[in-house]
Protein backbone atom coordinates (compact mmCIF):
# COMPACT_ATOMS: atom_id res chain seq x y z
CA UNK A 1 0.00 0.00 0.00
CA UNK A 2 1.70 3.51 -1.21
CA UNK A 3 0.55 7.04 0.17
CA UNK A 4 1.75 10.15 0.40
CA UNK A 5 2.78 12.17 2.95
CA UNK A 6 3.84 15.83 4.19
CA UNK A 7 5.18 16.90 7.49
CA UNK A 8 6.80 20.10 8.74
CA UNK A 9 8.84 20.14 12.20
CA UNK A 10 10.46 23.00 14.10
CA UNK A 11 14.12 22.59 15.93
CA UNK A 12 14.85 25.70 18.42
CA UNK A 13 18.16 25.28 19.39
CA UNK A 14 21.43 27.01 20.50
CA UNK A 15 24.82 26.88 18.45
CA UNK A 16 27.59 27.00 20.79
CA UNK A 17 31.20 27.51 19.25
CA UNK A 18 34.97 28.44 20.75
CA UNK A 19 37.09 31.16 18.59
CA UNK A 20 40.75 32.43 20.48
CA UNK A 21 39.38 30.54 24.09
CA UNK A 22 36.05 32.06 23.91
CA UNK A 23 33.20 30.04 24.40
CA UNK A 24 30.02 31.90 22.50
CA UNK A 25 26.49 30.62 22.80
CA UNK A 26 24.02 31.86 20.30
CA UNK A 27 20.36 31.19 18.74
CA UNK A 28 19.86 28.64 16.01
CA UNK A 29 16.79 26.90 14.86
CA UNK A 30 15.90 24.79 11.52
CA UNK A 31 12.62 24.48 10.02
CA UNK A 32 12.48 21.39 8.19
CA UNK A 33 9.40 20.30 5.44
CA UNK A 34 8.90 17.22 3.85
CA UNK A 35 6.69 15.35 0.69
CA UNK A 36 7.43 11.69 0.86
CA UNK A 37 5.92 8.65 -0.91
CA UNK A 38 5.45 5.87 1.41
CA UNK A 39 5.15 1.92 1.20
CA UNK A 40 3.79 -0.01 4.25
CA UNK A 41 6.29 -3.08 3.72
CA UNK A 42 4.29 -4.81 6.58
CA UNK A 43 0.77 -3.52 6.87
CA UNK A 44 -0.70 -1.52 9.84
CA UNK A 45 -3.06 -3.87 10.62
CA UNK A 46 -0.25 -6.32 11.54
CA UNK A 47 0.67 -7.06 15.09
CA UNK A 48 4.15 -5.17 14.18
CA UNK A 49 4.37 -3.05 10.76
CA UNK A 50 6.82 -1.22 9.02
CA UNK A 51 6.78 1.32 6.64
CA UNK A 52 9.60 3.17 4.33
CA UNK A 53 9.30 6.86 2.84
CA UNK A 54 11.39 8.92 0.54
CA UNK A 55 11.05 12.34 -0.65
CA UNK A 56 11.76 15.79 -1.30
CA UNK A 57 13.11 17.82 1.86
CA UNK A 58 14.13 21.52 2.75
CA UNK A 59 15.64 23.14 5.62
CA UNK A 60 15.64 26.52 6.43
CA UNK A 61 17.73 27.85 9.28
CA UNK A 62 17.40 30.88 11.27
CA UNK A 63 18.00 32.93 14.06
CA UNK A 64 20.93 34.77 15.27
CA UNK A 65 23.62 32.15 14.39
CA UNK A 66 22.46 32.63 10.68
CA UNK A 67 21.43 36.23 10.49
CA UNK A 68 24.76 37.24 7.96
CA UNK A 69 24.59 33.60 5.89
CA UNK A 70 24.15 34.60 2.86
CA UNK A 71 21.59 31.26 1.71
CA UNK A 72 20.01 30.08 4.51
CA UNK A 73 18.18 27.35 3.11
CA UNK A 74 18.56 24.65 0.94
CA UNK A 75 16.53 21.22 -1.03
CA UNK A 76 17.42 17.73 -0.62
CA UNK A 77 16.23 14.38 -0.14
CA UNK A 78 14.59 12.67 3.20
CA UNK A 79 14.48 9.17 3.27
CA UNK A 80 13.19 7.19 6.57
CA UNK A 81 11.69 3.99 8.09
CA UNK A 82 8.70 3.88 10.94
CA UNK A 83 8.22 0.44 12.48
CA UNK A 84 5.39 0.41 14.88
CA UNK A 85 3.55 -2.30 17.32
CA UNK A 86 -0.06 -2.53 17.81
CA UNK A 87 -1.33 -2.11 21.20
CA UNK A 88 -5.10 -3.43 20.92
CA UNK A 89 -7.32 -2.88 18.19
CA UNK A 90 -7.06 1.01 18.39
CA UNK A 91 -3.94 1.65 19.19
CA UNK A 92 -0.29 1.15 18.31
CA UNK A 93 3.13 2.66 19.47
CA UNK A 94 5.44 3.75 16.76
CA UNK A 95 9.29 4.79 16.39
CA UNK A 96 10.00 6.54 13.38
CA UNK A 97 13.66 7.93 11.96
CA UNK A 98 13.85 10.29 8.94
CA UNK A 99 17.71 11.36 7.06
CA UNK A 100 17.78 14.56 5.83
CA UNK A 101 20.23 14.67 3.17
CA UNK A 102 21.02 18.28 1.19
CA UNK A 103 23.95 20.15 -0.08
CA UNK A 104 25.30 22.76 2.88
CA UNK A 105 27.86 25.77 2.17
CA UNK A 106 29.82 26.66 5.10
CA UNK A 107 30.50 30.15 5.14
CA UNK A 108 34.05 31.77 6.44
CA UNK A 109 35.49 28.15 7.08
CA UNK A 110 38.16 28.45 4.33
CA UNK A 111 36.42 25.86 1.99
CA UNK A 112 34.96 28.61 -0.64
CA UNK A 113 32.13 27.59 -2.19
CA UNK A 114 32.63 23.94 -1.53
CA UNK A 115 29.13 22.15 -0.94
CA UNK A 116 29.46 19.65 1.78
CA UNK A 117 26.65 16.71 2.32
CA UNK A 118 24.84 17.45 5.31
CA UNK A 119 22.63 15.05 7.23
CA UNK A 120 19.80 15.90 9.99
CA UNK A 121 18.50 12.73 11.40
CA UNK A 122 15.02 12.81 13.42
CA UNK A 123 13.81 10.20 15.71
CA UNK A 124 10.05 10.68 16.53
CA UNK A 125 7.82 8.40 19.22
CA UNK A 126 4.32 8.61 19.67
CA UNK A 127 0.95 6.79 19.66
CA UNK A 128 -1.51 6.43 16.61
CA UNK A 129 -4.84 5.05 16.48
CA UNK A 130 -6.58 4.98 12.80
CA UNK A 131 -9.07 7.95 11.58
CA UNK A 132 -12.66 7.09 9.64
CA UNK A 133 -12.39 2.99 9.65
Amino acid sequence: RFGVETSVSYVPSNLRFTFDDTETTTDANLLLGTVRATFHAIPMTSPVWLSLNGGVSMIRRGGEAYAEAEDNSDVGGVVGATVGFRLGSMLSFYVAAEDYIYGSRVEGAGLGSESLTQNDVQIAFGFGFPVGR
